[in-house]
């Protein structure tokens, strides 16, 4: 058989492990990469001797990654050394109360003890709760779903019982009395840029994957997942293209049939894998005229999770603060409205300071810190004007830090980078900024989010965030292994439809050899 051709638009995480995994099946597969590097979201920021995650720095469910270098014939640790943090993060609190939950269940309810008593008991009940829930979603999250019939299957049935349409804070409220409490478990709907008094309860199992399964720092930075996944692809023989950016996705009669690159067409292609952020490139790679699923009437009308505001500081001394600390405003159901719903910025913001020179010295120059602040903001649709506030907004965060620290990182700052909606939009192509991609509303997910395999382009497969299962490192793997197994057995098919072609066509030539 002739060697398929296979070309990968975007070296994030979910292209670098869909490659690999085409790869390791026999296809010749050729990574294209606008960037000068690899990683997408999930690159990194390097000035003056530090070095910085670009986007993710939890890394969850390493089991997933696992998976994708043992399909390959490798060994994950042969690439990436990772280290479980413990505790999982500090939560800090408007009325100065902390809680630092554990991978120990014990430790995380002698920390709820010291706020809630009851809710300390409580948390048992919801803990096992969760892992009933997770146990049975979680095989829906490994598997495509191209229609609403494909959802009745044997796994989603099992599922029902879990299925709640209340938003994930109000499933905490059945089992935790305080505030505090509540938001330990619900503010993971962060990380999908969507509210937790609007996100499904679903995922709920998001605080069960960190508590159960732990949270984990690759040294080097998470960076280093993408970084090990392209030592991957070239162990298996995938060719890289960085600095190099695909213009067009090249279609006939709804059939797609490579790339264009730099005025150079790729024809020939039995697929086409997108990792580029999905709305972005629809709208960017493929003519208006020619979709009539995602036109760029419907990309605009689809719902898009929040941006975030960046600050990526170098500065003098060791800090002893926790690698992951989380600041919550007072008002948090406020907070939230403002990002998702009033599209303005919060008077009281929340934000999120990762300190990863404390475990891993190779981040910054001796006795320095490289530290990371995010700030969920809304995304360009707020049409806030970033030229203009961007430097007061970066000394009212620096304010922000020092009012619940008592350290203005300013007094010192070595080096330092900013990063607004605007330049997420502009110079890393994500439509509206809206850096955790499509929002997880009921109606885009499962067979309502745009599919691994498209509904609309034959030969065309889709990974990351903007495809099933959705945002978030493990996912978008996920995403990967799903993606690639469905071209494989595409690819199955066609081999066994073109055996009974052949047999059709000697059963034919030897009926007329008879007749002669």
């Amino acid at each position: 058989m002739e060697q398929r051709k296979v070309a990968v638009i975007g070296a994030g995480p979910g292209g670098l492990a869909a490659a690999a995994l085409l790869a390791a099946k026999g296809s010749k597969v050729d990574v294209f990469e606008a960037k000068d590097k690899l990683g997408g979201r999930n690159a990194f920021v390097e000035m003056d001797g530090f070095r910085f995650d670009l986007g993710p720095t939890f890394f969850l469910m390493p089991e997933v990654l696992e998976t994708i270098f043992s399909s390959c014939g490798r060994r994950m640790s042969d690439y990436l050394d990772l280290e479980r943090v413990d505790p999982l993060y500090e939560l800090n609190f408007a009325d100065g109360t902390t809680l630092s939950p554990s991978s120990d269940p014990e430790l995380t309810a002698r920390e709820i003890a010291k706020i809630n008593p009851y809710d300390a008991k409580s948390f048992w009940d919801y803990r096992s709760h969760q892992a009933k829930k997770f146990n049975v979603l979680y095989p829906s999250l490994k598997k495509s779903f191209p229609n609403a019939v494909s959802l009745v299957n044997h796994d989603s049935l099992k599922a029902i019982p879990f299925l709640d349409l209340r938003s994930i804070y109000n499933e905490l409220e059945d089992y935790f009395q305080d505030e505090r409490v509540r938001l330990a478990f619900t503010f993971q709907a962060k990380y999908l840029g969507m509210s937790p008094f609007k996100c499904p309860s679903l995922f709920t199992i998001l605080s069960h994957i960190e508590h159960e399964l732990g949270v984990w720092h690759p040294k080097g930075g998470v960076h280093q997942v993408s970084q090990a996944l392209g030592k991957l692809c070239s162990d298996v023989g995938v060719e890289m293209h960085l600095s190099t950016d695909v213009e067009a996705v090249l279609v006939e009669r709804g059939v797609v049939q490579g790339v264009r690159v730099n005025g150079v067409d790729h024809r020939n292609c039995d697929a086409v894998f997108m990792n580029a952020d999905f709305a972005y490139a629809m709208s960017n790679l493929f003519p208006d005229e020619s979709r009539k699923r995602y036109t760029d009437l419907k990309l605009s009308k689809m719902k898009y999770s929040c941006s975030t505001f960046m600050i990526y500081a170098g500065v003098e001394g060791e800090l002893d603060w926790p690698h992951h600390r989380i600041f919550f405003p007072q008002n948090y159901r406020r907070n939230v409205e403002d990002l998702s719903e009033n599209l303005v910025l919060p008077e009281d913001p929340a934000f999120y300071v990762h300190n990863p020179s404390r475990l891993d010295k190779s981040l910054a120059p001796k006795g320095k810190s490289a530290v990371y602040i995010l700030v969920p903001v809304p995304n360009v649709d707020a049409g806030i004007n970033w030229n203009e506030i961007k430097e007061d907004y970066r000394n009212r965060i620096y304010g922000e830090i020092q009012k619940r620290t008592g350290l203005d990182l300013r007094d010192r700052l070595i080096t330092e980078k900013v990063i607004t909606p605007d330049d997420w939009e502009k110079e890393h192509s994500i439509y509206k900024g809206a850096t955790f991609s499509l929002a997880h509303s009921l109606d885009q997910m499962m067979h309502l989010r745009p599919q691994n395999k498209s509904e609309e382009f034959r030969n065309l497969f889709l990974v990351g965030g903007g495809t099933h299962p959705g945002s978030g490192l493990p996912t978008i793997l996920q995403s990967a292994i799903i993606s690639s197994g469905l071209f494989e057995k595409s690819v199955a098919a066609e081999g066994i439809l073109d055996q009974f072609k052949q047999r059709q066509l000697n059963v034919m030539t030897r009926l007329q050899e008879l007749r002669t």
